[in-house]
């Protein structure tokens, strides 16, 4: 068939969908304003729309996986609003104690997860205890930082524009890059692969991604964005001029600006994803491209002024359906991933606490560096 014919959806999908999207915002805003927390109600929200109850799920599985598709998309948003407000002057100066922090990120997951080959688990052929492999791969799974988790908790706490805000996403995102590399090495090894390419190619795609963006960034899209700004235009007074062939007392409006962005999103993200890098570090870097240029157009009067137009474009355009619809669905769709029936048994529960313990030691450990300048200073 080369059409889809309309066919009007019944209430048992209308229903159910317009209840789990009332649910999800009444959630999140209930626990933001007494918690900060919104994120982890609307997991919980997922885990009980997907979790099986008397042999069904509140949302079919047609349904969830239209959830999930959207939240990815709106997971792709968040990451893109991280490297729009990203001041690329503090990440440059924080740049070695960042790499501490993906690095300390990495390695105290890696390491305290090795701790899990002296429990021994139920198998389908029998008891066992875990092989080095499968701790690897367990360590693997909790160096990765949740991107979307980490910029919704710094804008909860106005931290996106500070220094520290800055540190810990250029930490969430070199650990994202790292753990694919990792993975791929888990996949090669579980499939008996030893091509050294195909194991490095994603570290590869995602640093030639970095790199060629801070290449043609200054040399070829600011002048592009340049030609686009003598065409579309809004009226401003007090513009620097850039030459005689450019308009003066003008800038980019907000709709020009908002598709010229969109384009540097989907234009990474599809490169990324054609050479297998990051889909994620491309959305940062799309949106890390169009806050340098955008500024390098109109000049840095707007700064003076407290204008922050990247922004202002952000929230006009993307941010009303990001709040209320794909981003509550991404972090719903990790609650449908979760296997909550059988997580409770006692063999499973404790050692599921142990870990959780030493995970979280390990994550906390990362704020040692936050610190370590303090510690110098008042030490020397």
């Amino acid at each position: 068939m080369a059409y889809l014919p309309y066919i009007e959806p019944g209430l048992d999908i209308i229903l159910p969908l317009s209840i789990f999207i009332f649910i999800l915002n009444i959630t999140r805003d209930l626990l933001d304003s007494f918690l900060y927390c919104g994120l982890i109600g609307e997991i919980f929200i997922g885990i009980l729309s997907g979790m099986p109850i008397t042999g069904t799920s509140f949302l079919n599985i047609e349904i969830q996986e239209t959830v999930q598709y959207l939240g990815y998309l709106g997971l792709i948003c968040l990451v893109f609003e991280g490297g729009l407000i990203t001041d690329l002057h503090i990440l440059r100066n924080t740049i070695w104690l960042t790499l501490s922090a993906a690095m300390i990120g990495i390695l105290m997951p890696m390491a305290l997860s090795f701790c899990i080959m002296g429990m021994k688990f139920d198998r389908i052929e029998g008891s066992g205890y875990p092989t080095a492999i499968a701790a690897f791969s367990a360590g693997v799974s909790l160096c990765s930082t949740s991107l979307g988790s980490t910029f919704i908790i710094l804008a909860s706490a106005n931290l996106q524009k500070t220094p520290i805000g800055t540190l810990i996403a250029g930490a969430a995102m070199i650990d994202d890059i790292l753990v694919l590399v990792m993975v791929k090495i888990i996949t090669a090894l579980g499939q008996g692969q030893s091509d050294s390419w195909t194991i490095a190619r994603p570290a590869m795609s995602s640093l030639g991604l970095i790199i060629a963006t801070f290449l043609l960034t200054p040399l070829l899209l600011t002048l592009l964005l340049r030609g686009f700004h003598s065409i579309f235009t809004y009226p401003k007074v007090g513009q620097e001029t850039f030459g005689a062939d450019i308009d003066t007392e003008k800038g980019i409006s907000r709709h020009t600006g908002f598709i010229l962005s969109t384009l540097m999103l989907v234009v990474l993200v599809t490169i990324a994803a054609c050479v297998e890098g990051s889909i994620l570090l491309s959305a940062f870097l799309a949106g890390a491209v169009v806050r340098y240029t955008w500024q390098s157009v109109d000049g840095d009067e707007d700064m003076d002024l407290g204008i922050d137009r990247p922004t202002m474009m952000f929230e006009e355009y993307y941010k009303p359906i990001m709040d209320h619809i794909l981003v509550s669905f991404f972090f719903a769709s990790i609650g449908f991933s979760i296997p909550i029936s059988e997580m409770f048994s006692g063999s499973i529960l404790w050692k599921g606490i142990f870990y959780a313990c030493l995970m979280f030691l390990a994550k906390a450990s990362v704020g040692i560096v936050v610190y370590f300048e303090f510690f110098i200073t008042r030490w020397s």
